[in-house]
């Protein structure tokens, strides 16, 4: 009896590596005090790669908060454009730099004190 084997070679799911830096992006959420999830509370800025990551960061569709589930949203539909993004998320109190207030991001970025800085500086 004689049998044949052939192996196909994939990706096996995992994301292509994409040259240069351009798929490197961030987002920060600016939620109330009460609201940020724990992994957030002592490391403000995760490099999450995967929806599955942020779910394990405490960022569900099934949140109590809705500002968590707007976050989950947003970040389900960068990895379904791009699944090779590497992102970085930042999770922060709005108490702490009064954005809850209406203050632009101008005023964020006079406010915002190293080294998290601001973007366009």
């Amino acid at each position: 009896m004689s049998t044949s084997l052939n192996i196909l070679r994939q990706n096996g799911n995992v994301p292509k590596t994409l040259q240069g830096e351009d798929h490197i992006s961030g987002i920060m959420a600016y939620l109330p005090s009460t609201e940020v999830p724990d992994s957030f509370k002592t490391e403000r800025v995760q490099p999450l790669s995967t929806i599955e990551a942020a779910e394990a960061a405490g960022i569900t569709a099934d949140a109590a908060s809705w500002g968590v589930r707007v976050l989950h949203y947003h970040l389900s539909e960068i990895y379904r454009l791009n699944p090779a993004v590497i992102l970085y998320v930042g999770g922060y109190a709005c108490g702490r730099l009064h954005i809850c207030r209406g203050q632009d991001h101008a005023e964020l970025c006079r406010r915002q004190a190293p080294p998290v800085g601001c973007v366009g500086r």
